[in-house]
């Protein structure tokens, strides 16, 4: 039974993680720059980068969300 528990916690995590195909913490940073730092809006981000090659991106998509700027980096 103590065996038992965690693979089936493990297997309950698995099951529920798949669905995901994005994840925020593993998305790329935005570089520190004076362009990146005044940034605001979604918009302004497909007015520069081209996500038709990338995939799982729409330009409905909310940038900000995943792609943050860390100051000083």
């Amino acid at each position: 039974m103590k065996r038992l528990l965690p693979v089936l916690l493990a297997l309950a995590l698995a099951a529920t993680s798949c669905g995901q195909r994005r994840v925020g913490p593993m998305a790329p940073r935005r570089p520190d720059s004076p362009e990146h730092r005044g940034i605001k809006s979604s918009g302004e981000c497909i007015s520069c980068h081209d996500i038709a090659g990338i995939k799982d991106h729409k330009k409905e998509d909310n940038c900000l969300s995943c792609h943050f700027s860390i100051p000083g980096r």
